[in-house]
This record gives C-alpha cells, structure tokens and sequence, in this order.
C-alpha cells in the first residue's frame, strides 16, 4: 500500500514525489515513457524562468518557486537556474505588462520598465516598434528542464520513492478508501492518495469520472544561428514578446544557437497519432521566421525544430484540484507557462498526500467543481 502515486512523472510528478518521499510518505511514480523524455512538454532543454506574474495567486506560487529552485541547487551542488534576465515587450497599452508591473511593486520584486529607444540602445539586435515598452526582469533567465526532472526523480528514488516507468496508466478505481491503479502491462498497485499530473492524455484514463478542460494541442519550438550581439555571453537576455501576429518567446544563445517558440496557436491532437513531427506543417517554421525577421532580424539560419504536447486550459489558468474525501488530487493544463512553478507545485502535492490543507489562494485553481468518483 502506498501513501501516494503520481500518475504522469514529467516536472509537476517529479517534484511531487520528491517533496512527498523527502517526508517519509511511500511513493510509486508512474509513466507511460522514462522519464525525462520527449513526448510530453518539459523536454527541449530549456525552459523560461520569469519572476513577475498577472495576478496575486499565481505571483504567490512564484515566490515560493523562486525559493525553492535555489534551495535545490543548494542542496544537490548543480545548476539548474541560469539568470540571463529576461525582457518582457509589448505595445504600451499592454494590459498583461502593465499587470506585471504592478505585481512588481506590491510584491516590491526588482524590474526595469523600458521605452522603445531605451531598449534599442541596451540591446541593439533587437528592432522594438516606437509604440512598446518593456519590462526587464533582471533576476530572471531560464532553467534546465530535462536536467531539472532527472534530478527530481533520482533525489525521489534515493528518498525511497518507487518507479513504474514504461507502461501507461490506462485505469483507476476506488474501493472503499483505497485507489486501485492498473496500467497497460495487467500491473497494480493500491494507494490511499492519488496525484494525476498526466498530461495531455489524462483523459484516456477510464475511471477518472470528469472532463478535464483542457484540449491537447501540438506545439513547436526552434534553434536559429545567432551572431554575438544575441548570445547569453554578450549579455542578451531572455524575452516574451506580445506582437499582432501572436504571442512568442525566446532564448539567448548559450550555445546551442537562439531558442525561438510561438506561444499561442498551435493543433487539436485527438491521440498520439496527430502529434506530427516537425515540419509537417508550413506554419511549424513560418511563424518562427516571420518573428525574427520582424524583431530580431540579424539571426541566422535555422539549425533544428522539435515538437511537444501542450495541455492548455482555455483561459490558461491552472488545474491544481484537491479532493481531500476522495483522495485524489488533480494536476494540469500547466503548457506553455508551468515549468518554472514545478517545486511549488510539487509542495502542493507533498502536502495533499501527507492529508494537510493547501494554502487559501490554491482555491483559485480548482475546477468549477469537485472531483466525481
């Protein structure tokens, strides 16, 4: 009997299982790969770590993280963050950068708030519109994700922690208190709480009893050649940019050449089977050209393109679900902005499989409604 399994071991299990066996709790993590691998959404190496937020719940659940990740490194003597900043552009009239700029001053969290000219003198390379402002997190940069989930993982095995790597989960149940969990191999396992940070395909498992609000989309990201003025080494930071063709991001160059990625857009996956790979779409690369040609037109040709799954709610927000009588708490629709709260997160979920009461602005991420089971 465990204590608690995670179904689905990406960045939100591992740290799950790693805050729940560092507190003694039996934990079995399960995945339908090894993780970390390519098929879900924390892979590709790099993921953007930004200190200021829209609004207090998510600002309060980034505080924490940004404890956390340096308690980590600490703990394992590795790197894990890197702090190259990160520039955050938009049009002026921008309601998301205003928003942050006002989480930066109740929070008292450093930032720079930029003009066009301002930001065109301190980083050359970068052609900013006359009508945009910026907003320059210095403490900021970006983590490694893969490198962030084996960690997490293997500090979890040295803790105690179980795996069930390899083999779907394809079914749940609960009997008179316990979950029984059954995967596509006819193994089982029983616990008296249950984490579900599954992913995209959360849905398939029988027996979950609700509809997630979540659509699993395909997404794509990018490496270009990059002369000096955008490498990490000459000071070029990370960035966000709010533009009329959508929303993009973006890495310096550390070497692997200038990280690129669209944000918003992307295709309605109903299985495995629509996850494409790079370039079976026209768009995978268009978007990302017509980008930098637009704001960071000195870069260079393309190098390598890769595709992950995105489980995006509808408004974007969080699924952070705890059902204290059911035992079942439920993890989800973090695509595309999550990584960087993943030991938060992973706290939340410590804390639900040792039966305590996560903090009040956790209700903010709850479903309309309860877990039916």
């Amino acid at each position: 009997m465990y204590d608690l399994i995670i179904i689905g071991t990406g960045s939100m299990g591992a740290a799950g299982a790693y805050y729940a066996s560092r507190r003694g709790l039996r934990v079995l993590m399960t995945d339908a790969h090894h993780p970390p691998h390519d098929q879900g959404a924390h892979h590709g190496s790099t993921r953007l770590f930004r200190t200021l937020y829209h609004n207090d719940a998510y600002q309060q659940l980034l505080n924490r993280a940004a404890e956390l990740w340096p308690e980590l490194e600490k703990q394992h003597r590795t790197t894990l963050l890197e702090r190259c900043g990160v520039l955050n552009l938009a049009p002026s009239e921008s309601a998301d950068l205003h928003a942050k700029r006002h989480m930066a001053d109740k929070y008292r969290l450093p930032c720079t708030w930029l003009d066009s000219a301002a930001i065109h003198a301190r980083w050359p390379g970068i052609r900013v519109p006359h009508n945009y402002n910026g907003l320059y997190e210095a403490q900021a940069g970006y983590l490694y994700s893969d490198k962030s989930v084996a960690l997490l993982i293997t500090a979890a095995q040295q803790h105690g922690a179980h795996t069930a790597f390899g083999s779907a989960v394809t079914r749940i149940a609960r009997h008179g208190g316990t979950w029984h969990v059954h995967d596509a191999q006819g193994k089982s396992w029983q616990t008296r709480k249950l984490a579900l940070s599954a992913g995209t395909w959360s849905q398939q498992i029988a027996g979950l009893g609700i509809a997630l609000p979540f659509t699993p989309e395909r997404k794509t990201f990018a490496w270009y050649d990059a002369p000096a003025q955008y490498r990490q080494s000459n000071g070029f930071p990370g960035f966000t940019v709010e533009s009329a063709d959508g929303m993009y991001y973006g890495f310096p160059d550390h070497g692997a050449g200038l990280k690129v990625g669209r944000h918003d857009s992307g295709e309605a996956m109903r299985g495995a089977h629509d996850r494409h790979p790079y370039g079976h779409y026209d768009s995978d690369r268009a978007d990302t050209d017509r980008f930098l040609q637009t704001f960071l037109p000195q870069s260079g040709a393309w190098r390598d393109g890769q595709v992950c799954s995105y489980d995006r709610t509808a408004n974007e927000d969080f699924i952070l679900a705890a059902d204290p009588d059911s035992g079942l708490f439920i993890a989800g629709g973090f695509s595309g902005h999550g990584f960087k709260f993943a030991p938060a997160i992973g706290e939340w979920i410590a804390m639900f499989g040792a039966g305590q009461t996560l903090p009040p602005h956790a209700a903010c991420f709850a479903l309309p409604h309860s877990p039916q089971t």
